[in-house]
């Protein structure tokens, strides 16, 4: 006869031998639980193919799926409730069905092939497309121009360039400048009619400038970045924010997010880190606090980001200048994210636990992580913040499902419920 194989092979043997196997730690037994005397007595009138099924025994033969139809050609059923079914066969009356209770435990026999297992592994690898890693030539732009334009300061805060399109190098924007300083008083106004919104808006402000992250500007643009603010009381830390408009036009209809790079995308899939994330039974939830303003923009590159600000109405409208990767720029989610990488490339040595963390549980600015066990989970907190810390970043707004992970945290630390 022939001998077919996956992919169509075929081969003809070359003889035949009659042999007899036998398994090396003896016969392999078929399983059966002990069954009461009710369920005996209910079939013993019958005609069994097997008269001692209630007895484990050596198995005589396995037979083929393909061999149903005819074992099973006969009529005859006969089910009781409570009881397994006796069906009629070829071979006589067979019992079949669950004991319900009157088992004591269940047990499974997998019957399978490891050779076939591995043959199939092969072909499906063969047939598999592979993947094929395009490099688009703008996101490796951007990449190289992150390498070789970022740098540390003393502090071991990083230091970044705006990427511009190549045919940008020497950017120059048009008037927009009154239409921005017409914003801002539209603004000033619609927040003067609502006193506790003006309050957060000028702490926000204030704070911008008192922590440096921004700057009086030294000279004046004609471009001038407009911005508005939004509100939102749930937040346990900022009630309100203030996002920057980039994509405002100019004299001309180009904006600077019209000559920036955005760079490749660095956010991992929020579906996986959700699933890696319910892994653990110890939780730790955190927030990089203001993660953008912790990172510094090159000093040539800050006079792309002024603004108009005033303390209060009788004081003149200012230009500021912002310092830091700013919030409605279009490469700034992927700078935020690559001096993360960045930092674990330069840090990573010294923090193994943190810097898997860093690569695979952070989604925009949040944390989302976890341990098996409580001491784990404690100490990959503290490596955490000693990490982010070499890059001038810290944690804030923690939470765990576990309260020995906050126990020793300073309140402002921790998530207010």
């Amino acid at each position: 006869m022939s001998i077919s194989g996956i992919g169509q092979t075929n081969a003809q043997p070359l003889g035949l031998i009659d042999c007899k196997l036998y398994p090396r730690t003896g016969l392999e037994y078929l399983q059966v639980h002990a069954l009461s005397q009710e369920i005996i007595k209910h079939f013993e009138h019958l005609n069994l193919a097997d008269e001692t099924f209630h007895i484990s025994q050596p198995i005589d033969i396995l037979l083929g799926a393909n061999t149903y139809s005819i074992i099973f050609e006969r009529d005859g059923r006969i089910s009781s409730p409570g009881y397994p079914t006796a069906v009629n066969t070829f071979f006589g009356w067979t019992i079949i069905g669950p004991i319900n209770e009157m088992c004591s435990s269940t047990k499974s026999v997998l019957l399978t092939q490891s050779y076939l297992s591995e043959q199939m592994q092969k072909f499906w690898s063969l047939e598999e497309v592979g993947e094929t890693n395009i490099i688009d030539p703008v996101e490796d732009y951007v990449e190289k121009h992150f390498v070789s334009t970022h740098f540390r300061d003393e502090s071991g805060r990083y230091v970044v360039s705006l990427p511009f399109k190549l045919d940008n190098q020497n950017p120059v924007l048009s008037f927009n400048s009154k239409r921005s300083l017409k914003s801002y008083f539209s603004l000033e106004k619609r927040l003067m009619k609502d006193e506790a919104s003006l309050n957060l808006y000028n702490d926000f402000m204030s704070e911008y400038l008192k922590l440096n992250h921004m700057s009086r500007a030294k000279t004046s643009n004609s471009y001038v970045i407009p911005h508005h603010v939004v509100r939102k009381d749930s937040s346990s830390t900022t009630k309100l924010r203030v996002v920057f408009n980039a994509s405002d036009l100019d004299s001309l209809g180009k904006s600077l997010n019209d000559m920036l790079l955005g760079g490749p995308k660095l956010q991992k899939d929020i579906q996986i880190i959700l699933l890696s994330f319910r892994m653990y039974p110890i939780v730790i939830c955190a927030d990089i606090e203001k993660m953008y303003r912790q990172i510094l923009l090159c000093p040539s590159d800050r006079k792309f980001q002024h603004i108009y600000w005033r303390s209060s109405t009788d004081q003149p409208v200012t230009e500021f200048e912002l310092n830091t990767v700013t919030y409605g720029l279009k490469p700034s989610a992927f700078l935020a994210l690559r001096v993360l990488k960045q930092l674990v490339f330069d840090e990573g040595k010294d923090f193994p636990r943190a810097s898997k963390v860093l690569d695979n549980d952070i989604y925009v600015d949040d944390i989302l992580t976890g341990a098996f066990n409580v001491q784990e989970a404690i100490e990959l907190r503290d490596e955490l913040q000693e990490m982010l810390k070499k890059g001038g970043f810290s944690l804030k707004k923690f939470s765990s499902n576990c309260l020995d992970i906050l126990n020793d945290l300073p309140p402002d630390h921790i998530e207010a419920k």
